[in-house]
């Protein structure tokens, strides 16, 4: 019987976050699971993963034509200032002169996942 209820609990739950959830808080969690897989994730969560998810989806959340504290709001966290560092940040490591292996590769995964510009 508390099983039962239990499930129920979970569908509603289900629901409300479906229905809460924006397209970009996805497609962030997406770029969590590229970043895990290209820099070894799973269990332990690292610092690099994160930041390299958050600068990837600043860059393309700016350039879907968001503000900056739309962005910080979606990438978690407190103020705008961190979204534009984010940006320029990835803006330089997607470039050719100070191009970064792992966030080119990065890049490649989300266009394909339909994330990318």
């Amino acid at each position: 019987m508390a099983e039962d209820k239990l499930a129920q609990i979970r569908a509603i739950t289900r629901e409300l976050v479906k229905e809460d959830t924006t397209e970009w808080e996805v497609n962030f969690a997406k770029l969590r699971g590229i970043a895990d897989a290209l820099m070894g994730g799973g269990e332990k969560i690292r610092g690099g993963n994160i930041v390299m998810a958050k600068k990837l989806c600043s860059y393309y959340m700016r350039h879907a034509g968001f503000t900056y504290g739309e962005i910080a709001r979606t990438i978690g966290v407190t103020n705008h200032a961190t979204a534009i560092h984010h940006f320029n940040d990835c803006s330089d490591f997607l470039g050719d002169t100070f191009g970064n292996r792992d966030y080119k590769l990065a890049h490649k995964k989300a266009q394909e996942l339909g994330i990318a510009v």
